[in-house]
């Protein structure tokens, strides 16, 4: 589906319940909502989690279904230290793993490449970490923590990691040409952005666009069908 193919959706649904026609931009403001609620749900809703129980009904990685459908966020980057830590991507929106890879000369042409997975631990853990001689952080078992700027990453001597994460989706836009004369608008492709998520998700795009617009048209059964189509995964 096109953004376009949303925008008639949307208002055909809404004209279903006899509300008012949407216009261009609240549409626009509605997508933009929608395309990180749908990020967030298919990463993880935290406000979901229970208690011993931190999952949630869909979740990243959790099943195949969810991986294949997140699939084209999924971004691998090297990143170099930079005043003591390793700065968030732009884009970044979630965490998926964090490595770093350890080059060891064994007198062999070729060198041995090794890579470890880094252990992302709590301030208080790390703290409790640094402090103890037995498990200290060292090249077999290095450990980070989140910061503002970025991760901390433990032994300090490493200068470059390997992350994977998800990054955000960028936003769709409709985007559109107005007619002065009759004040009408007409959709125009090539200043609109495509939504990023596969087809399969377009559908479950478009009821949280309508979810977020008749909130904004206060019409409450139209919000209800919009909801309970969420919630049931219609």
């Amino acid at each position: 589906m096109t953004v376009q193919d949303v925008y008639l959706l949307t208002n055909f649904l809404a004209d279903k319940y006899q509300s008012r026609q949407i216009s261009d931009d609240e549409f626009n403001i509605a997508m933009s909502s929608a395309n990180l609620e749908l990020f967030k749900t298919k990463v993880g809703i935290p406000e979901e989690y229970q208690v011993g129980q931190a999952k949630s009904r869909q979740e990243w990685q959790v099943t195949t279904k969810i991986s294949d459908d997140m699939r084209k966020f999924v971004t691998e980057v090297e990143i170099n230290k930079v005043g003591g830590v390793f700065p968030y991507p732009t884009d970044y929106g979630a965490f998926s793993s964090l490595r770093y890879s350890r080059i060891l000369n064994n007198g062999c042409d070729t060198p041995d490449v090794r890579t470890r997975t880094i252990e992302l631990v709590t301030d208080g853990e790390l703290s409790d970490r640094l402090d103890n001689t037995v498990v200290y952080p060292d090249f077999e078992y290095p450990v980070g923590a989140w910061y503002s700027a970025g991760w901390k990453v433990f032994p300090k001597i490493i200068e470059k990691i390997d992350l994977t994460y998800l990054r955000i989706p960028v936003t769709p836009v409709r985007g559109y040409i107005l007619d002065p004369a009759t004040d009408l608008t007409t959709y125009n492709p090539l200043t609109s952005v495509q939504i990023e998520y596969p087809e399969t998700l377009h559908i479950d795009f478009t009821y949280r666009v309508l979810k977020y617009l008749a909130i904004n048209i206060r019409e409450e059964l139209l919000y209800e069908m919009a909801n309970q189509r969420q919630i049931a995964g219609q």
